[in-house]
């Protein structure tokens, strides 16, 4: 315990998506800057020239999940490994079993964490860990296969899961991050996350240094299950 951190603090910007009011999809897909050239509809009509596709929401009692969650923890550690990155919470196995008990724990209450899947052809492209919330649903986790990148199977899910949110009147946070398809889906929209937790152990403090560790996980479900409520509107107006 004397080599241990007690305490730790971070704060970093969280985009989501205002869905709730909004009631046109596809006037709303077309008013979100940046995707003029890709947008939904047309992602999916290129991937359907390659195949027929689905999108699939699996519940905990789903007998694939655990195969799915292996499959995407090996997609997740290819995607680390392409871009450089030296995760400890990537290549453990800790990551693995944490997905698969989070889906798969009948302690949760029924229809709080999903597992969204997108095949073609029968075989995974991509998959998404999904929590539901009061007002939100919170995607905790993306992955797709790096050999059909140019297919775009990880923006063809998240767009769907956006659309499963805005179909439900639930707005769609992303999780902290400034990739290009949150601050298109999200048109500026964010709130700051300040994220505070006690690492005893060493695995804990290695899994701190992970840039996409647990400790963000947990920090969310406070908010998933209510008891921090994100500020619904934008924590900053949109940049000019």
């Amino acid at each position: 315990m004397r080599d241990a951190v007690a305490h730790r603090a971070t704060e970093e910007r969280t985009p989501y998506a205002a869905l709730r009011g909004q009631h046109d999809w596809e006037a709303y897909c077309r008013s979100r800057p940046g995707r003029s050239k890709t947008r939904p509809d047309y992602l999916k009509r290129r991937l359907a020239a390659h195949g027929e596709f689905n999108v699939e929401m699996l519940d905990s009692n789903d007998p694939r999940i655990p195969s799915l969650v292996e499959w995407s923890a090996l997609r997740k550690r290819e995607w680390a490994q392409h871009n450089g990155i030296d995760s400890p919470w990537i290549y453990s196995q800790s990551s693995s079993r944490f997905w698969n008990g989070l889906l798969t724990n009948a302690a949760y209450q029924p229809g709080v964490f999903h597992l969204f899947v997108l095949t073609l052809q029968g075989k995974p492209l991509a998959a998404n860990v999904v929590a539901i919330g009061a007002t939100r649903a919170y995607l905790l986790t993306t992955t797709y296969d790096l050999k059909h990148a140019n297919l775009s199977p990880g923006t063809v899910l998240v767009d769907d899961c956006v659309k499963w949110a805005f179909d439900r009147g639930l707005d769609f946070d992303f999780g902290p991050g400034e990739q290009q398809y949150k601050s298109s889906w999200s048109g500026g929209n964010s709130y700051v996350t300040s994220s505070c937790l006690v690492l005893p152990t060493w695995w804990g403090r290695a899994g701190y240094l992970a840039k996409h560790g647990i400790w963000h996980m947990r920090a969310m479900f406070a908010q998933i299950t209510g008891k921090h409520t994100p500020a619904q509107g934008p924590a900053s107006a949109p940049s000019a």
